[in-house]
This record gives structure tokens, C-alpha cells and sequence, in this order.
């Protein structure tokens, strides 16, 4: 991306979404669930519920959807050749680097808490490669994003290339005509209600892909998303100029889903839904209001974003080069 089309709002976005790596996942280890993190603890706190759950919602849509975002502005510079070029080494290589090199720790020490395997490091090193995590070992753990957005890449850049250069003009001017009634761009997240619903339940997810369709389904459209956003000059002014209302249906929305969580988990259940510690009912519930949540986050805090922080930094120009590498050692 030039200089000249270097937005300093969307660094931000990027490398704070980046840094609260570090909260989330830490808050994530004191999460009831069955085999959902690598490590886990037995206690429970409230604040961490909420710190994981709050960030959940938001943080890695946003990600998927700056990725989209970026491929924007990295198709402008490059033809499709050189954008897979470009894709396979920043996405693929690292990929496969940090599964061979900074996954095995992680589930050595699993493995050492839950007792399945005592012996050293390097003595577990080749079981690592023994049948598919949770079950067996192998996984490419928190790398599970950088296999989304590869996938994605190889997915779309059809559409991206062929679809949107005969067909962008319309496909922005129809983001362009619901954008500009107020309110009216919360209606795209009906697809994410309708995954939610029908998805959610049968695949709770596991960032395994396979078997993960809701996931991979909801974070395909951000991604698809985040292109068109940058491609329709129009579709951002809206979306800072109704930033109150996004923030608004989100709090207001945050605050109901809230209490109901709390209130499910006081209620006795013979069955949770593994490997969650919700019953299947209430992801039904998550699912339907869920979507508009994230929906509403997602509008509201790229609003908000151009507001307060496009401005250029010296943390942007340190971070922004070295914001990939700290995602796979995070």
C-alpha cells in the first residue's frame, strides 16, 4: 500500500486487535469448556469470563475483515500471480514454520498437565505428529488464521479479479444505496443470524476448518466484507457517520446477552454441548442475536477508528512490519 493510500485508522485497528492477543487468550484459560484451549485452569472468575466473551465477539471478525480489507489494496499493486506469490510467503510459510517450531510446546505442556505424557521436550517431539489434536497432538493451534486467510486468498481472488472488475461499480453502488439510509447497513448482518442459527450449534467450532462451517462461512463474507469497504469510498463515510447508532445497538445488545449468559450457567443441565458449557438451546439464542453484535461492534469501531485514530505514530512504523511475526510467538 502507497503512502498516499495508507490509512493510519486501520494500523490501529490491526495492531491493537493484535495486542489484545495477550488478554484474551490469557482470560480464555479460566473458560469452562472441554479441550477448547490448550491450557486450562479449574478456577473461574467472572472477569475473565466477560473479558474472554467481550472480545470474542469482535476481535478476530475484525481481523478476517482488515485481511479482506488489505487484499484490496494488495491486489491495486499486484496481479493475481504476484498477490498468491506474496501470499504464499506470508501466509503459507510462516503457517508451517510456526506449526513445526512454536506449536509443539504448547501441546508438550498439555500434554504434562493433563498427564498423558511425562518425558521431555524433545522425547515428545515426534508424537507430535501422532493423530489429529484434541485426540492426538497435531494441530496448527492459534495458526488457525493464517489457514483461514490463506484459504480465503486462494477463494476470492476469482472474485476479486474477475467478478468485482466487471461488476465493481455495481456491487459498490449497491453498498453505496443501503448505506446511505440510516440504520440500514444493520441489515447485512441478517446472513451472520441466519449462519449462527443454522450453523452454530452442529458446528460449535474448533478453527479446525473442516467441521467448522460456521465459522468459515461468517468469516468468509468479513473477509469478502472488508474488500468491498475499502473499494466504496462511500460505504466508509457512512459507516463513521452512524458510528452512535452501531455503538449503540452493540451496548444495548452486549448488555442483554450478558444477563441471559449468566442466567443460563445458574441453571442446572443433565447435557451441555460440548465443547461448550452452554446448553444447545442457548447457542441457538447466542446465534440469532449474536450476529447483529459483532455486526454492530464491527461498524462501530471502524466508525469510531476514523475519528480518533488515523494519525501516523512511531508504534505504527515499528509494529505494523513486525505484527505477523508477534501473532505466531504471541
Amino acid at each position: 500500500m502507497s503512502s498516499i493510500e495508507r490509512h493510519h485508522d486501520i494500523d490501529w485497528l490491526r495492531t491493537i486487535a493484535v495486542w489484545l492477543l495477550i488478554p484474551l487468550h490469557t482470560a480464555s484459560i479460566y473458560l469452562a469448556g472441554e479441550e477448547i484451549y490448550v491450557i486450562r485452569s479449574d478456577e473461574r472468575s467472572l472477569l475473565t469470563d466477560l473479558t474472554a466473551v467481550f472480545l470474542n465477539t469482535w476481535q478476530m471478525p475484525l481481523l478476517i475483515l482488515l485481511a479482506g480489507l488489505g487484499t484490496y489494496y494488495a491486489l491495486k499493486k499486484r496481479d493475481a500471480k504476484a498477490f498468491m506469490k506474496e501470499r504464499f510467503y506470508r501466509l503459507f510459510v510462516p503457517l508451517v514454520t510456526g506449526t513445526l517450531v512454536c506449536v509443539p510446546p504448547m501441546i508438550y505442556c498439555q500434554r504434562l498437565q493433563d498427564g498423558s505424557f511425562n518425558g521431555n521436550f524433545f522425547s515428545f517431539y515426534p508424537e507430535f505428529f501422532q493423530g489429529i489434536h484434541p485426540q492426538g497432538n497435531f494441530t496448527y493451534g492459534h495458526l488457525w488464521f493464517l489457514f483461514y486467510l490463506f484459504v480465503f486468498a486462494v477463494l476470492c481472488l476469482p472474485l476479486f479479479t474477475t467478478v468485482y472488475r466487471k461488476h465493481g461499480d455495481a456491487i459498490s453502488a449497491w453498498f453505496t444505496k443501503i448505506a446511505s439510509r440510516p440504520g440500514a447497513l444493520l441489515l447485512l448482518c441478517i446472513p451472520f443470524v441466519i449462519i449462527e442459527a443454522a450453523l452454530r450449534v452442529p458446528f460449535p467450532g474448533r478453527q479446525y476448518f473442516i467441521n467448522d462451517w460456521a465459522n468459515v462461512t461468517r468469516f468468509i463474507l468479513l473477509y469478502n466484507f472488508g474488500f468491498y469497504y475499502a473499494a466504496t469510498p462511500a460505504l466508509r463515510d457512512a459507516v463513521y457517520r452512524q458510528r452512535r447508532i452501531w455503538l449503540s445497538v452493540a451496548v444495548v445488545g452486549t448488555i442483554a446477552i450478558t444477563i441471559v449468559a449468566e442466567l443460563e450457567l445458574l441453571i442446572p443441565k443433565k447435557a451441555l454441548l460440548p465443547p461448550l458449557r452452554y446448553s444447545p438451546g442457548f447457542m441457538f439464542i447466542v446465534g440469532i442475536y449474536g450476529g447483529p453484535i459483532m455486526w454492530s461492534y464491527l461498524l462501530a469501531i471502524l466508525g469510531y477508528a476514523r475519528q480518533y485514530l488515523d494519525f501516523d505514530h512511531a508504534i505504527l512504523r515499528r509494529f505494523v512490519p513486525i505484527a505477523l511475526p508477534f501473532y505466531v510467538i504471541h
